[in-house]
């Protein structure tokens, strides 16, 4: 019995830390299906209820204040990349800063609750919007064919890294091992490669639309940003992980600063509070006649479920 409790929960149920965590979890769930936002009353409550328990017991360290920091570091990065809004970046800072008060916790611990919020999430995406994905099957097909030739280059990569792990520490290794091995590898590569491919595809095909300038609102959120230069309007939308990296890996400095989003823009895709009637009609003054908005829907659900199912693998 004992074993199998340690099994389903593989952490004390009722210590202040977790309580605390099921609290922030489910408050911003609540809030986020109901106003799509994620207030700072919240995040900030916590943050400060995170250090005044890591204080309590004897938490409060060097290794606790790196972990936080790069929690927080990671959701800014990710926030001007466009990745989610302001307030989903304060949630994820005050719920990942939980996980060191809880468990071991390691600078990877931050990438693989939000991959694994991504992996929830996408599926999500497709249930929900599937009627208007089944519109785009030919353009998923094409994705998922795209990711296997990296998931494979990527499976028989970490065979290989595996096989000269295995020879330097003298570790015996069986055919049967190495294929496993490079199955799961490659099966691995291949589902975050295609989620990543499909959550994008969401996002720019079914998660936006147009509308015309007359027919904005208060509240719209810009899936793009609107700036002038010399009395014209421009456009600016976030790019993507991948542009971004490859731009750093040739040095390619002006890509990079293309990158940076624009100084006091009139519309802000980064923002998620939305539209302001003044900015509305600025943004009719310098003859804009359509903008693409973005479709709201609550990340908090899908955050949360990545957390815990970390917390509970590692």
């Amino acid at each position: 019995m004992r074993f199998a409790l340690s099994v389903v929960m593989p952490f004390e149920p009722f210590a202040w830390p977790v309580v605390s965590a099921v609290v922030l979890c489910l408050a911003a769930i609540a809030l986020d299906l109901r106003e799509r936002r994620i207030p700072n009353w919240l995040t900030y409550s916590f943050v400060f209820f995170v250090l005044v328990q890591a204080f309590l017991l004897g938490k409060l360290s060097a290794a606790f204040a790196f972990f936080s920091v790069a929690s927080f570091v990671f959701a800014y990065i990710a926030y001007r990349l466009g990745a989610w809004a302001g307030g989903d970046a304060k949630f994820f800072t005050a719920l990942l800063m939980h996980f060191p008060l809880i468990r071991e916790a390691e600078i990877t611990t931050i990438v693989l609750v939000f991959l694994a919020s991504a992996a929830v999430l996408v599926p999500i995406l497709l249930l929900v919007y599937s009627r208007e994905m089944a519109c785009r099957s030919g353009k998923l097909l094409a994705l998922l064919l795209a990711c296997l030739r990296p998931s494979l280059s990527g499976g028989a990569m970490s065979c290989l890294l595996f096989l000269v792990g295995s020879l330097v520490f003298g570790v015996g290794v069986t055919p049967v091992v190495a294929v496993k091995v490079f199955a799961s590898s490659t099966a691995l590569v291949l589902v975050l490669s295609f989620l990543s491919k499909a959550f994008s595809l969401l996002s720019k095909e079914v998660l936006r639309r147009e509308k015309r300038i007359g027919e904005l609102k208060e509240g719209d959120v810009p899936a793009v940003s609107v700036f002038l230069r010399k009395g014209k309007p421009l456009f600016w939308s976030p790019p993507g992980p991948t542009a971004l990296f490859a731009s750093a890996l040739r040095l390619d400095l002006k890509a990079l600063r293309s990158f940076s989003p624009p100084i006091k823009p009139i519309a802000d895709c980064l923002r998620a509070r939305g539209l302001y009637g003044e900015e509305i009609k600025q943004l009719k003054e310098v003859g804009v006649r359509k903008l693409a908005v973005k479709e709201s829907f609550p990340f908090a659900p899908a955050l949360v479920l990545g957390f815990w199912l970390v917390l509970w693998l590692s």
